[in-house]
């Protein structure tokens, strides 16, 4: 039984990750990326410990409908500093911090569910 999700052709399902890239919807992105349902957006940052607001505001820039983030963390789960994460849940988001593997997993199933979910994923 084919128990793939059924996603809208437009939407940016993520199909893999590793090797410091990602391929979305049969495309592949090197580096870290910033994904809504309908966009996909290059992100510059290597690991959790270079965030900062200016990094941040490219999010909040991106967040368009969206009232959910997936924040991927890398291979493991390290919080933001607090003031960060204030920072995401001012601008209406609801943040959700997990290792890159877990985030993808997570948006690819909210995504089908057609949830308001963006995610901000660094590369691993």
């Amino acid at each position: 039984m084919d128990v793939t999700p059924l996603v809208p052709r437009n939407r940016t399902l993520i199909q893999s990750y590793g090797n410091g890239r990602f391929v979305v919807a049969d495309t592949p992105y090197e580096g870290s990326v910033i994904l809504t349902k309908e966009s996909i957006i290059d992100w510059s940052i290597n690991k959790i410990e270079e965030l900062s607001n200016i990094l941040l505001e490219e999010i909040i820039q991106c967040q368009s409908n969206a009232d959910l983030l997936l924040l991927g963390t890398g291979k493991t789960q390290t919080f933001p500093p607090k003031p960060m994460l204030e920072m995401l849940r001012a601008a209406g988001l609801v943040v959700e911090v997990m290792d890159t593997g877990a985030a993808c997993r997570t948006y690819n199933v909210l995504l089908a569910e057609e949830r308001a979910v963006m995610a901000a994923l660094i590369a691993v």
